[in-house]
């Protein structure tokens, strides 16, 4: 009776030991395959399960263990690359020709994008309304690599003296290319009562491998027909 028992341990585990070396994953096949052969070899020993019953156990401890480890591994990558954008955002002011948005990075260095949209306009019933890419640094940059609690500044638009003393202008620009272009104009005199140019603006920043980009409105306009320009954030869209 005892050589049987230790005969049918030995099978157990003669059986153990050859699905280990089936397994592909490396740590499973050896520090998995050892535990499962004690597991198995003592559960046979001391319960005396059938043969079939302690040949299929391996299959199914691995089997969940294999889903396990990759339910855990899903759970993990997802929560390593997930990552939520933390900056802060003003915008410039004073006499500058150039109106910038100063973008700090409060999290981890990543590279970063942006883009723009115009919702309105009140001097036109018929301008561009598609999304495009705004220019970092002086316009020029596409992306841009900000380090934690650095910032960088973003190009809106631009004021001046188109006819001076006469006719001022106010461009909207973007990047293509690595290359500033104008993507709208607005006009207007600069003595009399002109209706001052007014924009409304969806501004999207966007951060490497962030599950979703930062977003607000804006209006640009000038502060008078001598300028400067102004941007007032009216906060997170509906």
């Amino acid at each position: 009776m005892v050589d049987s028992k230790k005969h049918r341990v030995w099978e157990a585990v003669k059986v153990a030991n050859a699905f280990r070396w089936v397994v592909s994953c490396p740590l499973l096949a050896r520090v998995g395959g050892i535990m499962l052969s004690l597991l198995i070899a003592g559960w046979a020993f001391y319960k005396g399960l059938p043969l079939v019953i302690v040949i299929l156990l391996p299959f199914a401890i691995v089997l969940l263990a294999l889903v396990a480890v990759l339910v855990g591994h899903i759970i993990w990558d997802r929560t390593r690359s997930v990552y939520h954008i933390d900056i802060g955002v003003t915008a410039t002011t004073g006499f500058n020709p150039q109106q910038f948005l100063v973008i700090t990075n409060y999290g981890g260095e990543t590279t970063f994008t942006a883009e723009c949209q115009i919702q309105a306009f009140n001097a036109q019933s018929h301008f561009p309304t598609g999304k495009f890419h705004l220019g970092w640094g002086d316009g020029n940059k596409r992306s841009v690599r900000i380090a934690k609690h650095s910032s960088e500044r973003l190009l809106i638009a631009s004021f001046n003296d188109e006819i001076p003393l006469v006719l001022s202008e106010m461009t909207i620009w973007q990047v293509v290319e690595g290359d500033s272009r104008g993507q709208h104009w607005a006009r207007w005199n600069q003595e009399g009562d002109d209706l001052l140019p007014s924009y409304l603006l969806n501004i999207l920043v966007i951060a490497e491998g962030a599950e979703r980009p930062w977003t607000s409105n804006f209006v640009l306009k000038p502060q008078s027909n001598l300028g400067p320009l102004t941007m007032e954030c009216l906060g997170v869209p509906l």
